[in-house]
């Protein structure tokens, strides 16, 4: 009897310490110091997008511009804040920022072109923090805009480096991906926290082995209830921060043998070809507790996907066309924002209706 106790005890330990060996390689420690969760795209179970739960729970907004032309043509990103009643759409083709209520009711436009104070010539980015107040990157001017709940400018601040993305984590402080070619503070770093009035407080992820010469465009900081996360394509790890700016874990995937390899990252334009041969994230839209919500490049085919890596099941959708930034233009509140330009048969009567005779209008996807 003592035998047979002592045999179910000792079965239990080795299932105890091959599971948190297990765990161990999921939580393997980074040069960064932070933990690593593996993910090997191979043994993923690939679904069909339409499977993923919830998916069907669809909703439209129907934009509607009261001006005498369009605001916004196409949409590069949006934000939907049922929380501030704001929808806000940039064109950075246009060089527009344009603010609509959350029932699709146009606003107005945010900011104005030039070069004099409190105005901007090229749109990088924006953001719209908690209180509705939003954040814009001249990317150009090398400067920061700070609108508030009203839509007026209400400071400026000239950055001391370049960057392409930013995060507002309060009025003080934001977190910018800087760009590869910067030259400025921060100089080959990724990614900086910085006060406005007192320059850079923390950085420390580095371009390593990447061609700063070669300019990545349509990647952006995600967000969502859990964690902000940033990837800029070619690179396959996902960095996800706090919402103070701390990093607090990784999520690498692994594509195997069609990992873009360290050799094509140093000289990106001369390789180009090559890029049909490999498959790595193109765009990170969100990471959840559960999810990571993004766009994935297979050999130039993009595709939008889903990865539960609690349950290491991946939802994938048809691909998107070169260049289409309708489907997946934002990420916020739980919900997937898409954009719609010309009717299509899948959609509602009234959203066909609406595109074809008056403007455009938002399809809704409530992932989280």
């Amino acid at each position: 009897m003592n035998y047979k106790i002592e045999s179910v005890f000792g079965y239990h330990l080795l299932l105890c310490l091959l599971f948190l060996s297990a765990c161990q390689s999921e939580v393997e420690k980074d040069d960064l110091n932070v933990p690593v969760f593996m993910v090997d795209f191979s043994s993923v179970m690939k679904k069909n997008l339409n499977e993923f739960p919830g998916w069907n729970h669809v909703e439209y907004i129907l934009l509607r511009d009261e001006m005498d032309k369009e605001s916004i043509g196409c949409i590069n990103k949006a934000e939907v804040s049922f929380a501030n009643n704001k929808i806000i759409l940039m064109d950075s083709r246009m060089r527009a920022l344009a603010a609509y209520d959350s029932t699709g009711h146009f606003i107005s436009m945010i900011g104005s072109r030039g070069q004099g104070p409190m105005e901007y010539i090229n749109l990088a980015d924006f953001d719209m923090d908690s209180e509705g107040n939003i954040y814009v990157i001249d990317g150009t001017l090398d400067k920061l805009l700070v609108f508030d709940n009203s839509l007026k400018v209400v400071s400026e601040f000239k950055l001391s480096f370049e960057a392409d993305v930013l995060y507002a984590i309060n009025r003080d402080s934001i977190l910018y991906g800087l760009s590869s070619w910067n030259k400025g503070d921060g100089s080959g770093d990724k990614i900086a926290l910085v006060h406005n009035e007192q320059g850079i407080l923390r950085s420390g992820v580095k371009y390593n082995n990447f061609d700063p010469n070669f300019w990545i465009s349509d990647y952006l900081f995600g967000k969502s209830k859990d964690y902000i996360s940033y990837n800029q394509t070619v690179d396959n790890d996902v960095l996800l921060f706090s919402h103070k700016g701390d990093l607090k874990k990784i999520i690498r995937f692994d594509f195997g043998d069609e990992n873009v390899p360290v050799s094509a990252k140093v000289d990106i334009e001369r390789q180009l070809d090559d890029y049909d041969h490999y498959v790595m994230i193109q765009k990170i839209l969100g990471v959840t507790r559960c999810y990571v919500i993004g766009i994935l490049w297979e050999h130039r085919r993009t595709r939008f996907f889903i990865l539960d890596y609690q349950t290491n099941v991946c939802y994938l959708g048809d691909e998107i066309l070169p260049m289409d930034n309708r489907f997946g233009c934002g990420y916020s509140e739980g919900k997937l924002v898409s954009y719609i330009d010309e009717p299509n048969e899948e959609y509602p009567d009234s959203v066909n209706n609406h595109v074809q005779t008056e403007y455009l209008a938002l399809q809704i996807h409530f992932i989280d």
